[in-house]
């Protein structure tokens, strides 16, 4: 705790490489992230975590159940609105392929509960793909976004009429106004955090060239250690 973030975030920098380089340790890596995020931390702090999660998740199809649940845990007490809307639509992305979609529901739907109506609003088109890409799940989703309909907040509000009209139409109808307009969404986010990541890796190779690139390098050292 004594640490400033810019110093934890070389750290968790580290911890990407090395999901990348000993895939098979996913499960401690994970650990280790999802301690880091109940530490005290901003914002940046945080969206280091939940990038190096992604990361893992990404890089890694056994690692998807768990990455997935600790992003959950993380969700219910985050204090940054932006990283929960992103977890949210990860959720939304990627929690209908999983083995047992179902478990996420709750998570999400406290979400809409409990949350600001930024956070709201995300909740309910997550949940809105799960029942998409899921029709076992439809019918229980559509009760869901039925008690959704009296929020006082107008976006969540409309969201949740849009959703149940839309999964009352047909199949095609569902996959035109929730399936392709997420995975358009999604592929936009992709294409964002790849513009970011080659800023990132621009700016860390000019810094290396200057010779003030040690610090991540131990980093990651360091950490390949304790992995080890």
């Amino acid at each position: 705790n004594d640490i400033a973030d810019e110093f934890k975030i070389v750290v968790i920098d580290a911890m990407k490489l090395l999901c990348v380089k000993f895939p098979q340790k996913y499960s401690v890596l994970l650990s280790f992230l999802s301690e880091a995020l109940r530490d005290e931390g901003g914002y940046d702090f945080k969206k280091s975590i939940v990038d190096a999660i992604i990361k893992i998740i990404d890089t890694n199809p056994q690692a998807k159940e768990e990455g997935l649940l600790h992003l959950c845990e993380f969700i219910e007490d985050c204090e940054f609105t932006l990283l929960s809307q992103r977890v949210l639509h990860y959720l939304g992305q990627l929690g209908p392929t999983t083995q047992n979609p179902h478990k996420y529901i709750r998570y999400i739907y406290n979400r809409v509960i409990l949350e600001t109506p930024a956070v709201r609003a995300a909740s309910v088109s997550a949940l809105a793909k799960f029942a998409a890409l899921c029709p076992p799940l439809r019918q229980s989703v559509k009760v869901l976004l039925q008690r959704v309909m009296q929020d006082n907040d107008d976006e969540v509000r409309d969201r949740a009429v849009f959703y149940t009209n839309a999964l009352d139409s047909s199949e095609e109808d569902i996959k035109t106004f929730i399936v392709d307009v997420a995975e358009s969404t999604a592929n936009r986010r992709a294409a964002l955090n790849r513009d970011k990541d080659d800023e990132l890796a621009v700016a860390g190779a000019a810094e290396e060239a200057g010779g003030e690139g040690g610090g991540a390098a131990a980093g990651s050292s360091a950490t390949e250690q304790v992995v080890r």
